[in-house]
């Protein structure tokens, strides 16, 4: 397990299309015994191919959360036909940490878009 053990975005394709999709809505977080449930909205008509969810936890501001680094990367969603609501449900929590997350939207030719965050407190 020395390759591929970190999750990792195909790199953009500026060449082609260059214009990221626009970023998600309404993102909401809900608390389980064992997990945490996000969820968020898209566009209908939008040209999302699928949605990166990141996760750190939370020692200061939420912008901290360094989308560059793979490592916190935990999730990627595939939009379904038609589909306008998703959900993740983060199952490696640990109870007493704060965590934040951030979803972007990625086109086919995987273009991401601005950052949306959310914090949680796992008590």
């Amino acid at each position: 397990d020395e390759y591929y053990n970190t999750k990792a975005l195909v790199p953009s394709m500026p060449w082609l299309d260059n214009v990221a999709p626009k970023a998600v809505v309404g993102i909401n977080t809900k608390k389980l015994d064992s997990s945490i449930t996000i969820s968020w909205k898209d566009l209908e008509n939008k040209d999302s191919a699928y949605y990166v969810i990141y996760r750190g936890e939370l020692d200061g501001p939420m912008k901290n959360l360094n989308l560059e680094d793979p490592n916190n990367i935990i999730a990627t969603v595939r939009r379904t036909a038609n589909g306008t609501e998703f959900t993740y449900e983060d199952t490696s929590v640990e109870r007493g940490k704060k965590y934040v997350y951030a979803i972007t939207a990625v086109d086919r030719l995987h273009n991401e878009s601005e950052a949306k965050f959310a914090n949680v407190p796992f008590k």
